[in-house]
């Protein structure tokens, strides 16, 4: 699995430079617009087609910039053509052609260079010229590791008098280590739930509360403005958090999880959620309001940034069916029922066994994992399990060591 991440670095610019650039700039939207024009009207989405159908007319064009910015302009506009036609399919385009609305210039390997750690030469229309570039902490990181390798392309942000040098990082392949713990993890709407040994660690997320906060809110500004003042119900609109407390929400989670795993020398089971998660969770639900929270929760969204961490720090994960995790019984594999005035509490009507729904899904989840290496997860003695509940942000000790209150379930085997 290859892994990239995206480091932005701010760049130091003289005024003739900055002139410079932003005369490439406009050079640069022009032939793009000219590109995309001709992309739509002939139904070009390979780039390797429309390379070679606008070169020369992009050459003739700017006779004086390098070549290499017709690949570029090819390129970028090859992508915004696909993105386009793709949301078109879909029923989710409101113009008949993309707005370009900003641009960002693509460099391959002949239009920058790297000078040092702390210049960068750009080729324009005037020659080379050099940038100095401000490095930071983020950039050092990926910078001063053997396993990152700097892409061969990047891209450079104009705006106004700021300018931004966008590099791109990849690690081809990942070294996973022996392993000596199992960490099931089971996603849900309000919290994520993992196991290390026999004690259950469950992180609330509050996603339902922001969701349903959001929502409210949205509808009330929705109401008072949008058809009074819309100007400024855009602008209350887009400032607007939602988006980003839970993308912060789940970085801290999966950052918690496979640090964790990392420490324990542990791999990390996950469910293998199908493209379709929400639209088959919601298909008996007729509370508006659920199937809302159902759609922004993000299960996959979760999953996916686990495995990027995953990756990242060589921690070994594996995914198995989540199928009736979280509705058969770990002992005797008894359909489970729900205990009366408890939502999300199950019993098993053979073994009397009383727990959770999320305690048992990962119980089942590490029980399919060892399954499928042939080996016998639970034994005859009587089994207990902790469960502690925590927050996302919660991490000055390992995990072991962090004191909180405890419930102790018990699993006769």
């Amino acid at each position: 699995m290859k892994l990239t991440r995206t480091v932005r670095v701010e760049c130091v610019v003289s005024k003739r430079n900055l002139a410079v650039l932003k005369e490439l700039l406009s050079m640069y939207k022009s032939m793009l617009e000219f590109t995309l024009n001709y992309a739509l009207e002939n139904s070009i989405k390979s780039f390797t087609k429309l390379k070679a159908k606008m070169y020369r007319k992009l050459r003739s064009m700017y006779p004086e910039l390098p070549s290499h910015y017709a690949y570029t302009v090819s390129q970028d506009a090859s992508t915004r053509v696909k993105s386009f036609l793709k949301l078109k399919k879909k029923g989710l385009t409101y113009t008949d052609k993309p707005e370009i609305k900003r641009v960002t210039l693509w460099l391959d390997d002949h239009l920058w260079k790297l000078h040092g750690y702390t210049e960068v030469k750009i080729a324009t229309h005037k020659g080379w010229i050099t940038l100095g570039i401000r490095p930071h902490k983020l950039f050092w990181k990926y910078m001063n590791k053997s396993e990152w390798k700097l892409s061969s392309a990047s891209k450079l942000k104009i705006n106004g008098n700021e300018v931004e040098l966008v590099l791109t990082f990849k690690k081809e392949w990942y070294k996973p280590y022996e392993l000596k713990a199992v960490i099931p993890v089971d996603i849900n709407e309000d919290n994520v739930t993992f196991k290390l040994g026999n004690e259950v660690y469950m992180v609330k997320t509050n996603f339902k509360k922001i969701i349903v906060s959001y929502h409210n809110h949205r509808k009330r500004v929705q109401e008072k403005y949008q058809h009074k003042i819309p100007k400024l119900f855009k602008k209350l609109v887009r400032v607007l958090r939602e988006r980003e407390r839970k993308k912060n929400i789940r970085y801290q989670l999966a950052n918690l999880i496979v640090k964790t795993a990392r420490e324990l020398r542990a791999i990390v089971v996950l469910e293998n959620l199908p493209k379709k998660t929400p639209v088959n969770m919601i298909s008996r639900v007729n509370n508006k309001m659920l199937k809302h929270r159902i759609y922004q929760a993000g299960f996959r969204g979760l999953l996916g940034i686990i495995i990027d961490k995953c990756v990242e720090y060589d921690v070994p994960y594996v995914l198995v069916d989540p199928r009736n995790t979280s509705s058969i019984c770990p002992v005797c594999n008894s359909k489970l029922k729900p205990m009366t005035g408890y939502a999300r509490r199950l019993t098993c009507p053979n073994c009397s066994l009383s727990m959770g729904r999320d305690v048992i899904a990962v119980i089942n989840l590490e029980k399919k994992y060892l399954q499928m290496r042939g080996a016998l997860p639970f034994t005859p003695k009587p089994y207990e399990v902790g469960v502690k509940h925590m927050n996302p942000a919660q991490r000055v000790k390992p995990l072991p060591t962090i004191h909180s209150s405890t419930k102790i379930h018990k699993m006769n085997g």
